[in-house]
């Protein structure tokens, strides 16, 4: 994805640089550099052209527009690349560049290597994110507030919960991703997959190779098999996801007319063009954006999965962009996630007001179960309609209905009802929930 004045938005700094035309050459020139020295130490190629091709390797050398323009004609960079390798060597070692292997060899490895650097970066803010959403989780583990179900109001839940799910949530798909980034692997089979270039010795200069680029070997070559790329894409936008929804319930929780949770970014931001009392959740909606666009680059690459025979013609080149763009997208979802958590103010007063404004019919489980151990379950439910009615027509709160319509006419005490209304006595399993999503803690521990 280019830094451009559009691209930038999706993308942090070092994702862009991670990902950019320059760590792809770098990365492509570091394979052509590791198989010379692969085939090298198994006695392939003289040390000597090995020594000059190496040297070639490097970057600065190349003219990446012009192997960008050059790339048309073959249909990939690597071509011109190869090509232009060649033209910096004396002629006896040129034979020995690119030895045994094919274009794709050398771009798909080049994106694993870039890929597990991205990984890393996400991994990290991810980790991140996780741990301040459990220390949130601990802070406010008896701060109420109202659930919302299908956009409406609910029961009474605490803001501890609420981010002790969404940790729980991340740290799954976290999980998932770390396994995907793993099974990435070098890709080397020459021309057809068999790496005929190299005689009895294509094993044996693979494990070198990827040794070399500090990527694991691949039992066999995947050109044409590309399960591990669609696990991968598939983890990314998953991992994406998660962040996503965290960034959703901050954009609602945001809304004026809610104001649970406010944006604080270091720096500002979030402001508006023509509104100046406008303090937009500008991180949220930012990995909200990012995160749609990570569905559209999975579709592309779960599109591609199906190659033909042992080369294919046209799916495996349009996996390219929307690698780039899944990697930068997703991983700017998690980053600006963990900055809009990072900066949260947390409203506590506007949880517990909002919990209030249901006039106690958030309560209305409680007071059913507690309805039902005096009557039967018929007569219970036909109560609480009755008591809600009251409510609506009144104008008043259904602490008060109850009180004055039940207490001494149902065997119910005043002090029974009252508890029914306390929201930090009718939490349930909260406090458990809580605890075991602290103790995922471990999983990582030692790993950040």
């Amino acid at each position: 994805m280019p830094g451009d004045l559009i691209g930038a938005v999706f993308a942090t700094d070092a994702l862009l640089d991670a990902t950019s035309d320059v760590a792809i050459l770098e990365a492509m020139l570091a394979f052509e550099a590791a198989l010379v020295r692969a085939c090298q130490d198994v006695g392939l190629v003289p040390d000597a052209f090995a020594d000059e091709i190496v040297t070639a390797c490097d970057v600065t050398s190349f003219d990446i527009h012009a192997l960008a323009r050059d790339a048309r004609g073959g249909g990939n960079p690597a071509i011109p690349l190869v090509k232009t390798l060649r033209s910096k060597l004396s002629p006896g070692a040129m034979r020995w560049v690119h030895l045994g292997a094919t274009s794709q060899d050398v771009i798909d490895s080049a994106i694993v290597v870039i890929a597990k650097r991205v990984a890393a970066l996400i991994r990290s803010d991810a980790l991140e994110l996780c741990n301040d959403l459990l220390d949130l989780a601990d802070v406010h583990r008896t701060t109420p507030m109202l659930a919302r179900t299908l956009m409406q109001p609910a029961i009474p839940t605490t803001f501890g919960l609420k981010c002790a799910n969404w940790a729980v949530g991340l740290a799954d798909s976290l999980a998932e991703f770390d396994s995907a980034a793993a099974g990435l692997s070098l890709q080397f089979g020459g021309p057809a997959g068999s790496l005929s270039g190299l005689g009895d010795h294509g094993v044996e200069v693979s494990a070198r190779l990827a040794q070399i680029l500090e990527v694991p070997d691949s039992p066999l070559p995947w050109h044409t098999n590309r399960q591990r790329i669609v696990r991968f894409s598939s983890s990314l936008v998953a991992l994406a996801g998660s962040a996503a929804k965290i960034a959703g319930d901050i954009i609602l929780l945001s809304q004026s007319e809610v104001s649970e949770l406010a944006e604080r970014p270091i720096g500002g931001g979030g402001g508006s063009s023509s509104i100046p009392q406008k303090a937009n959740p500008i991180l949220s909606v930012t990995a909200t954006a990012c995160y749609r666009t990570a569905v559209g680059a999975n579709l592309t690459i779960s599109a591609a999965m199906v190659q033909e025979h042992e080369r294919a013609a046209g799916s495996w080149h349009s996996e390219w962009l929307a690698l780039i763009s899944l990697m930068t997208s997703a991983g700017t979802a998690v980053n600006m996630v963990r900055n809009a958590v990072g900066s949260l103010a947390i409203d506590e007063a506007a949880m517990i007001r909002n919990l209030a404004s249901t006039a106690g019919r958030s309560s209305s489980e409680a007071l059913m179960a507690l309805l039902v151990e005096s009557m039967d379950y018929e007569t219970a439910a036909s109560t609480l309609t009755r008591l809600l009615e009251i409510v609506n027509e009144e104008k008043t709160s259904l602490e008060v209905v109850t009180l004055r319509e039940l207490v001494g006419s149902a065997n119910i005490s005043r002090e029974r009802i009252q508890l029914v209304f306390d929201p930090l006595l009718n939490l349930g399993s909260t406090q458990k929930f809580i605890d075991r999503a602290l103790a995922i803690r471990s999983s990582w521990e030692g790993s950040r």
